[in-house]
């Protein structure tokens, strides 16, 4: 229920564009798993892979130098996340619904590492929809992660389905058709209301 992304900064970034690029987010309240990320950058760096990092303000300077260090091309507490995602050629993600939702409308892939909530989850509906792969956190190690980046890079499939599903979210009618649903929705109990 946004506005449009042309509201939102550009993704201001040089990137290598013959090298793939990762936009890495856990969310605003699980961006201070550095471990986490930091295997995440590893990863990417075995693969020769561009990796933004959106902390959103969980980590510390030295933590955000070390995950460079560790193979994050930038670290940063936010990021313009539609901007990223349209840019990304893989999104490395909580499974929050928000980061979801706007990987989908951007046709990005995902890989999906739900820590808690509603994310386990929207981690199963991206991997039943075809639009990505998931990894409990845990087991995001390694050649695990190198093996599951690889796939959504190099299997068309994943790029392709999450086009099609943001295709159809562009369809939808957005923030302005949400409330003729809800209007219509509540029209019944606000008459009961009136005459009650």
């Amino acid at each position: 229920l946004r506005g449009p992304s042309a509201a939102e900064p550009a993704l201001d970034l040089p990137l290598d564009a013959s090298r793939p690029f990762v936009f890495a987010s856990l969310g605003t309240l699980q961006g201070g798993r550095y471990g986490l990320f930091e295997r995440i950058a590893q990863a990417c760096r075995a693969e020769g892979l561009q990796l933004l990092i959106a902390h959103c303000d969980r980590l510390n300077d030295a933590q955000a130098a070390a995950l460079v260090r560790a193979g994050a091309t930038a670290v940063t507490g936010f990021a313009p996340q539609r901007a990223a995602l349209a840019r990304a050629d893989v999104v490395v993600t909580h499974a929050g619904l928000n980061t979801a939702l706007d990987a989908l409308e951007a046709g990005t892939p995902q890989l999906a590492l739900p820590i808690a909530f509603d994310q386990p989850g929207v981690a199963a509906r991206i991997a039943h929809a075809g639009t990505g792969l998931k990894l409990l956190p845990p087991l995001a190690r390694g050649t695990t992660l190198r093996r599951a980046l690889r796939r959504l890079l190099g299997e068309p499939h994943f790029a392709d389905r999450s086009r099609e599903l943001g295709r159809e979210i562009a369809l939808s009618g957005g923030a302005e058709r949400a409330a003729d649903l809800t209007e219509a929705a509540l029209r019944p109990f606000h008459r009961a209301v009136a005459h009650g």
